[in-house]
């Protein structure tokens, strides 16, 4: 009978339930067949011993039914377990022809069949192995180098195509765990060696030899798969101007320090500092009770922790807004100065220039107020307290005017009423009070107005005196 089929070889995969498998190729015996299992999670191939861990039942004629069946003796493979059956043959020809003995035509086929079966299982090795195209015809050697010369390096050809054994390194290295390592160049001196990835002759990552440094291009990205399934994308570099770094999908941006997070870019686009759930675009926590500060320095302030501008929080939850510069605190609406705090405590609303010893300095359209300006007036609070002199001559030679301050002092450009400093001065020479109502404040005299209260006070006493006095005479002149 001829062998009409190539198929030497049959597998099956395991699914917990079947045990016998069958094959339809011719063998002479049971021990012609090669049977193995393979654990394909692992990758381990296993050749399973006849009798011990499957048996054969062959079939009868195996000229007009060739083939049969074996059993695993352990019982069902389980899924994930490939059993793969084929015959190994010996490359041997046991047919012994002698003159004028026996010709017998199923001793002739079986011989015959013997020589073909060979044939096969040599092809079937062939199909497995590296071979030369036809096209290189028979001008290229493929012998490798002799196993002293090859250990412990890399297959590589030559100019002609020839193998050769090429030197620099012993990886890529796959571990017993299924870890791979990549190394390009382990020479010694770094060569500038590249791993490079890439996806049909386009390139999309890089890992610089050189700079240690991993590049990607095009349109790459680097990504994760969340918890949920979610693949997320954590950098991407999508054209030549723009480097990106966050998710693709609805998940936050932690920064971890000591794995754990210290800084979080939440879904809302809030940023937090020692918070997971920020509140408000920018939002900095310290989960204990203790001082908290967020800290505004540069080259000219330094940088530690008597530097720059901080926002604070105290242990018992005040708030302050910390210059530690010898420099003023600046507030503006408008990109526009409204006031500044001078490192000196002076408060300025409306203006820029000091103009003197006072703590609080306006200059605008006036201070407006619902209640009472006050001063502290208590006895206890004051010393050298002494009755006025008479002052009606000094009041009748202050001069009362109107005027408009200039633009560039004063923005009320209103008539204003008062008095003129230095005539204020000439009034008032002599007196031990003057400084108390006139004062050099930087370029400019200013006037306290509220201190020539009393001296007007006193020059009405005065001429209710003169009147009382004036009264009496007439009254007494009335009566002759």
């Amino acid at each position: 009978m001829t062998i009409n089929s190539t198929t030497r070889s049959v597998s099956y995969e395991g699914n917990g339930t079947v045990s016998s498998f069958d094959f339809a190729f011719k063998v002479f015996q049971s021990s012609d067949l090669y049977v193995v299992s393979l654990n394909e999670s692992t990758g381990v191939e296993t050749t399973l011993v006849l009798n011990t861990n499957y048996t054969v039942a062959l079939n009868a004629d195996q000229n007009y039914s060739p083939g049969g069946t074996i059993t695993i003796t352990a019982g069902a493979p389980a899924s994930g377990t490939r059993i793969t059956i084929t015959s190994t043959i010996a490359n041997l020809q046991p047919t012994d022809l002698s003159n004028q003995g026996g010709f017998y035509p199923d001793v002739i086929n079986n011989s015959l069949d013997r020589a073909c079966i060979q044939i096969q299982q040599v092809n079937n090795a062939i199909s497995r192995q590296l071979v030369a195209p036809v096209s290189d015809g028979t001008t290229t050697t493929l012998t490798l180098p002799t196993k002293e010369n090859r250990a412990s390096k890399y297959l590589a050809f030559d100019a002609s195509g020839a193998p050769t054994a090429s030197s620099g390194t012993v990886n890529p290295v796959v571990s017993a765990g299924g870890s791979v390592t990549l190394q390009p160049n382990n020479a010694g001196s770094n060569v500038g060696r590249d791993v490079i990835v890439q996806d049909y002759n386009t390139e999309y990552a890089r890992f610089v030899g050189a700079s240690r440094k991993l590049q990607l291009t095009g349109t790459s990205a680097l990504q994760g798969t969340a918890s949920d399934g979610t693949v997320t994308q954590v950098f991407a570099y999508p054209n030549a101007t723009v480097a990106n770094f966050g998710t693709s999908s609805n998940h936050p941006v932690g920064v971890l320090v000591n794995n754990a997070a210290v800084a979080t870019f939440a879904t809302s686009g809030n940023v937090g500092v020692g918070t997971s759930s920020p509140a408000s675009l920018f939002h900095a926590h310290n989960t204990a009770s203790a001082d908290t500060q967020i800290r505004l320095t540069n080259g000219a302030t330094g940088a530690t922790v008597s530097d720059g501008v901080a926002l604070r929080v105290d242990s018992s939850g005040a708030a302050y807004v910390f210059n530690y510069e010898g420099t003023s605190l600046i507030f503006g609406t408008s990109a526009t100065e409204r006031m500044r705090i001078k490192s000196d405590g002076e408060v300025l609303i409306a203006g820029t220039t000091d103009q003197g010893a006072y703590n609080l300095q306006c200059n605008g359209t006036g201070v407006w107020g619902a209640g009472a300006y006050v001063n502290g007036s208590d006895s206890r609070i004051k010393n050298s307290i002494t009755p006025l002199d008479s002052c009606l001559d000094r009041v009748n030679a202050i001069q009362p005017v109107t005027f408009k301050y200039n633009a560039d002092w004063c923005a009320d450009q209103t008539v204003q009423t008062g008095f003129i400093a230095q005539q204020l001065q000439q009034a008032l020479a002599g007196t031990d009070y003057i400084d108390g109502i006139v004062s050099q404040g930087g370029e400019y005299l200013n006037v306290a107005y509220q201190n020539i209260i009393p001296l007007l006070t006193k020059s009405i006493q005065e001429l209710t005196a003169m009147v009382q006095s004036q009264a009496a005479r007439i009254a007494a002149l009335e009566t002759r």
